[in-house]
């Protein structure tokens, strides 16, 4: 994962030259899964809900 045009599709390659890595074909997820979670953080907000009031002790932990 990088930033466009940082060289990832080279590095890529050249780990993909070794016979025991199987790269995978790069996928686009992380852009629409970016704008899912500010929108659901945006919708969140303006009802009043708190990251406390549904994210799990344990996860807050995590967090911080």
């Amino acid at each position: 994962m990088g930033s466009p045009r940082s060289g990832t599709s080279v590095l890529s390659w050249c780990l993909g030259q070794h016979p025991n890595i199987l790269m995978q074909e790069e996928s686009s997820w992380i852009g629409p899964f970016a704008v899912n979670v500010a929108i659901g953080h945006e919708i969140g907000s303006a009802r009043g809900i708190r990251r406390d009031d549904f994210m799990p002790t344990s996860a807050r932990a995590l967090t911080i």
